[in-house]
């Protein structure tokens, strides 16, 4: 059950943040708020570091590599193909791509770390998985098409941020001990490494850029990437840390409902049939994984 409020708290987090990441990738680059995101990550996580209580019991140097290359694969290379994807996309449409970060998860999950669900989860699985596909029929009918190469920087997204929920969990297999917030500033170390060498060979002129922006963007941007990054991603390590990966993978599924509840809240309008619907079989999925066992 733990496992699976975090799980919650990290995708409300993550789905309030999608829509401003959009607006800001949209309006600079995809590779430049990536950027700027992991270095004002980092910041935030040495803020907070010293009143987490955290002291690094049981880290390995094991679970240190896995914790910073899953910081490079889900942070780094799998949010700049998120961001690329905002930009096409937009929120709603990019996050329905998360449909494939459960059954890639389960599956890695069972032959890895020989993790057995019960029946229960499976049925909530299911459920959520079909919100997806209520939510994409909505967007089908409204569109009538799909932008081939906004989808395949989601997907591509979707597969590097599954590997690093994977390496994520590998990590706290090994140590389990290990404190969130710890391993919180291991993974986003292994992004700005990633991104450090990256913009060595792109340079972006990141404190220049930044400051240049007026002080409206500027609080738009420290607040989504303490919402988006650091605070989504302090409940995702604690989900993935308590919870069964394949669980809190399929909560992850929801983004895209989260996103245009928010949306329809935002611009004032009443939800279609398709989110109301999708909606309560999420409250039905999310129910009986409360109950069942773990």
């Amino acid at each position: 059950m733990t496992g699976a409020l975090h799980a919650l708290g990290w995708n409300l987090c993550f789905s309030l943040a999608c829509l401003a990441f959009t607006s800001l990738a949209r309006e600079f680059s995809s590779s430049w708020l990536n950027g700027m995101k992991g270095w004002l990550a980092l910041i935030f996580v040495l803020l907070f570091l010293p009143f987490s209580g955290a002291h690094f019991e049981g880290l390995t140097n094991s679970s240190s590599v896995l914790l910073m290359l899953s910081g490079l694969c889900g942070l780094c290379l799998g949010d700049s193909l998120l961001f690329a994807a905002l930009a096409e996309l937009g929120a709603g449409r990019t996050l329905i791509l998360f449909g494939f970060h459960p059954v890639i998860v389960a599956f890695v999950s069972w032959l890895a770390f020989d993790e057995k669900l019960h029946s229960s989860h499976y049925i909530a699985i299911s459920l959520l998985i079909l919100c997806l596909l209520i939510f994409g029929l909505e967007h089908r009918h409204e569109s009538g098409q799909w932008k081939w190469r906004g989808l395949l920087f989601a997907l591509l997204g979707v597969i590097g941020d599954a590997i690093g929920v994977l390496l994520s969990r590998g990590a706290f297999e090994i140590s389990p001990s290990l404190a969130p917030m710890d391993a919180h500033l291991l993974r986003t170390s292994g992004a700005v490494l990633g991104l450090w060498v990256f913009f060595s060979f792109h340079p972006l002129k990141a404190s220049r850029n930044f400051l240049s922006l007026t002080t409206k963007k500027r609080s738009f941007l420290l607040v989504s990437t303490f919402i988006g990054t650091f605070l989504s991603l302090y409940f995702y390590l604690n989900a993935v840390k308590y919870g069964p990966t394949a669980i809190v993978s399929a909560i992850a599924v929801t983004n895209p409902i989260f996103c245009n509840l928010v949306e329809h809240i935002w611009a004032r309008k009443k939800p279609s049939l398709y989110v109301i619907t999708a909606f309560c079989l999420f409250l039905v999925a999310f129910t009986i994984l409360l109950k069942s066992p773990f």
